[in-house]
């Protein structure tokens, strides 16, 4: 299965019924708030080349906890099931824009803006566009193999979750990240759902809510410089 395992949906209900839900904790390489903000505009970042656009973005995932890869102006990550997603810089200083690629699903990012309000990491915003594809992957392999009583939307939702949570590539501890995405995601289940949706489908459903899944990562940074978390 390439988008989301039955072992997958088992494991996530487990672990969001013990570890991320009961004790709150998980293991992470590194803390997401141990990398410093970029202090640079977005105005004067987008005058570099390409290449040096997607050099620089790789840096700071890679100083995350992330295994960035650059050739050229792309930078390249592997989801969770090991597939590639990349970030495209090739048209950036042009365009304002960073293509996001993964599986079936192509879309755009605004560079300057990151399509949120806000001074919010753009590499926050960009781990956020790879949390909601993630989210993405489960929800269209829930609906695809449980159906009719087989289908509980409670488990529809916890599978989103850890869907997005697999997807982090830095340190947050899952239990906070729980907490603050299941209310965003219980809003998309209870929404109206395209009919028979494709994976392409639900990440647009989702993505509108990329900045504040990022928001919630700049939340949980800002909590663990101050020791909260």
């Amino acid at each position: 299965m390439n988008v989301l395992s039955k072992q997958g949906v088992a494991l996530a209900l487990v672990v969001s019924l013990s570890s991320l839900w009961l004790v709150g904790c998980g293991v992470t390489p590194q803390r997401l708030g141990d990398v410093p903000q970029p202090d640079q505009s977005r105005t004067a970042a987008i005058s570099q080349s390409p290449s040096q656009l997607a050099n620089d973005f790789a840096r700071d995932l890679n100083a995350a906890g992330a295994k960035a890869t650059v050739k050229g102006a792309v930078v390249t990550l592997q989801d969770a099931d090991g597939q590639p997603i990349t970030y495209d810089f090739t048209h950036t200083p042009k365009t304002k824009k960073v293509v996001f690629k993964a599986g079936e699903v192509t879309t755009t990012l605004d560079y300057q803006n990151g399509e949120v309000s806000g001074q919010i990491a753009m590499r926050l915003i960009w781990i956020g566009v790879k949390m909601v594809y993630g989210g993405a992957k489960a929800w269209f392999w829930y609906t695809k193999t449980h159906q009719g009583s087989n289908y509980s939307r409670e488990e529809l939702v916890k599978a989103i979750v850890y869907g997005i949570i697999s997807e982090g590539v830095g340190g947050l501890p899952g239990g906070f990240l729980w907490k603050r995405l299941l209310p965003l995601v219980w809003k998309w289940v209870s929404g109206e759902a395209p009919i028979k949706p494709s994976l392409k489908d639900l990440f647009d459903l989702m993505k509108k809510d990329v900045g504040e899944v990022a928001a919630i990562l700049a939340e949980g940074e800002r909590l663990q410089r101050a020791g909260a978390l």
